[in-house]
C-alpha cells in the first residue's frame, strides 16, 4: 500500500502497483499522481509540515500521522535497519541551516558595521577632547593611570591645592597686575572676592595668558593630627601665649614646602589658625600643584604614618627610580618617596648632606619631577649646597 498527501492535505492510498499513475482523492475529488518510491520518501517528509501549516490556517489540528505498514519506505524504517536516504536528507537540512546563518551574518555586518565604526570614532574623539581639556584619559584596561587620578582637571590649566592634614581649609584669589601679596592673611581679609574650600581644591585658570594667584591653606592649631607630632604641644603653648619668637619657631618646626610665609590668625568666635600662604603663577598651558605640608621637619619615614592612605597620583615609577638614583637617593628612601608622591603628589626630602630636595608630580600628564629645593628655607635652615639638579 502506498500512502501520500494530496493537495488538500488528506492522505491518499494507492496500491503498490499504481506507482506513477493518476488517482482521485476521495475527499476533495481532485486527481493526484501516485509518487514513485523515491518521490514518496520526500513527499512523506515534507507533506506532514504542509499539513500542519494548512491545519493551523483553518484553525484545525494537524492531521494525525499514521504508522506506515511494514515494508514501507519512511524517514526511519520500521524494520530497524539503516536508511541512507534519511541520513542524506538530514544532512541536506543541516547544510541549508548553515547557509542561512552565513547569509544572516553578512547582512548583520552590512547594517551594524558602519554604526560600530561611528561609535569607535566617537570614542576616539572624546579621548582626544579629554586630553585637550586636561582630563585624565581612561587608558587601556590594566594600564596604570597617570596624573591626578582621584578627580578630573576639567580645564586646560589651573591650580590643584592639596594638603596634609588632608581636609585643610583653602582660600584663594587672583592678583591684579603687579599686585603684591597682602600683609594680612586671606583668612583675616574680608574681601568678598576671596573664594574658599576644603582641600583638595581645583582653581580653574580661564585665560590663556600668565596670571598670579594668592593661595592660603590653614589648619586649626588644635588639629588632632598636629597634636600627634613630637614636640608640637610645647610649640602650641608658645603660640597661644604669644611668646616672642614663637612664630619663627613654628616656621622652623614644619617641613618647608615653598610657602611664602607662615601666619597665625586669630578671629573672633573662630579657632586659632596656622596659615601658609603661596604665590602661584599659572599660564594657559599647564597645571600647578600646591601641596601644603603641615608636617614636622624630620626624616620621611617618620612622617609616613601622617600621610593619607588614598593614592591619588600616578606616574612612571621606573623613571622615578632612575631620577632618584641620579639624585643619589638611597633605594630604601626612594621607595618611601614614591609611596609619598602617590598619596600627596609633592614631598620635600632632606638628604644626608642636610640639603632639601623637592620631588613632585607634574599635572595633568603625570610626569615625575625632581629638583633642588628653591623655596624659602625656615629660619636657621641649611644653605643649599652645589649639588646637581635636573
Amino acid at each position: 500500500m502506498i500512502e501520500f498527501k494530496g493537495e488538500c492535505g488528506h492522505t491518499i492510498r494507492a496500491k503498490d502497483g499504481d506507482e506513477g499513475k493518476v488517482v482521485r482523492c476521495s475527499y476533495c475529488g481532485r486527481e493526484a499522481q501516485v509518487p514513485t518510491s523515491d518521490e514518496n520518501e520526500l513527499d512523506f517528509l515534507f507533506s506532514e509540515l504542509g499539513s500542519a501549516e494548512a491545519g493551523e490556517a483553518r484553525g484545525r489540528k494537524p492531521a494525525r500521522v499514521k504508522k506506515r505498514p511494514p515494508g514501507g519506505i519512511g524517514p526511519e524504517s520500521t524494520r530497524g535497519g539503516f536508511n541512507p536516504f534519511a541520513v542524506a536528507v538530514k544532512m541536506g537540512y543541516g547544510a541549508i541551516i548553515i547557509i542561512v546563518l552565513i547569509v544572516a551574518a553578512k547582512k548583520a555586518h552590512q547594517y551594524l558595521g558602519p554604526m560600530l565604526d561611528r561609535q569607535s570614532s566617537s570614542g576616539q574623539r572624546n579621548s582626544a577632547r579629554a586630553a585637550d581639556q586636561g582630563e585624565e584619559p581612561a587608558g587601556r584596561p590594566g594600564e596604570p593611570r597617570r596624573g591626578y587620578v582621584c578627580g578630573k582637571l576639567s580645564r586646560r590649566s589651573g591650580i590643584l591645592v592639596t594638603a596634609v592634614p588632608a581636609d585643610a581649609l583653602v582660600r584663594y584669589r587672583e592678583l591684579s597686575d603687579r599686585q603684591d601679596l597682602s600683609e594680612v592673611s586671606l583668612f583675616g581679609d574680608p574681601d568678598p572676592q576671596i573664594k574658599e574650600g576644603r582641600a583638595p581644591v581645583t582653581i580653574d585658570h580661564k585665560g590663556s595668558t600668565l596670571s598670579e594667584w594668592e593661595v592660603a591653606v590653614a589648619v586649626p592649631d588644635y588639629d588632632a593630627q598636629l597634636r600627634r607630632y613630637p614636640g608640637y604641644d610645647d610649640l602650641r603653648r608658645r603660640l597661644r601665649d604669644d611668646r616672642e619668637g614663637a612664630l619663627d619657631n613654628a616656621d622652623a618646626y614644619f617641613l618647608p614646602d615653598g610657602a611664602i610665609r607662615l601666619s597665625l590668625v586669630k578671629e573672633p568666635q573662630r579657632p586659632m589658625l596656622l596659615v601658609r600662604t603661596y604665590r602661584v603663577a599659572v599660564t594657559g598651558a599647564h597645571w600647578v600643584l600646591v601641596t601644603a605640608l603641615f608636617l614636622p621637619d624630620q626624616p620621611l619615614e617618620q612622617n609616613m604614618p601622617y600621610l593619607p592612605r588614598k593614592r591619588c597620583f600616578g606616574f612612571d615609577e621606573d623613571l622615578a627610580r632612575e631620577e632618584l638614583g641620579w639624585f643619589e637617593v638611597p633605594a630604601d628612601q626612594g621607595q618611601l618617596i614614591i609611596d609619598a608622591l602617590q598619596r600627596i603628589g609633592s614631598v620635600t626630602y632632606q638628604d644626608l648632606e642636610d640639603e632639601y630636595l623637592k620631588f613632585s608630580v607634574a599635572l595633568p600628564e603625570g610626569t615625575f619631577v625632581g629638583e633642588r629645593y628653591t623655596g624659602p628655607l625656615p629660619p636657621g635652615g641649611s644653605p643649599r649646597r652645589g649639588r646637581k639638579s635636573r
